[in-house]
């Protein structure tokens, strides 16, 4: 594996299951937003080895990630 490369598992039918859908209703046009958000907090916790824990300050600069 390369230097920063990082490997997650991600079932082919992510994008339409049920919990990932229900974003499409309850966040209208920033559904897209939320999925890729999930996405790299996957990423993240991987690769800080965080067991799913993305503390307030790292969401903030996953969601704003511009100064």
């Amino acid at each position: 594996m390369g230097v920063g490369e990082i490997y997650i598992k991600l079932v082919t039918g992510f994008p339409d299951d049920p919990k990932v859908r229900a974003l499409a209703r309850f966040g209208a046009p920033d559904s897209g937003l939320a999925r890729d958000l999930y996405v790299q907090m996957c990423l993240h916790c991987k690769q800080h080895l965080t067991d799913g824990f993305v503390s307030a300050e790292q969401l903030g600069l996953l969601v704003y990630p511009l100064d």
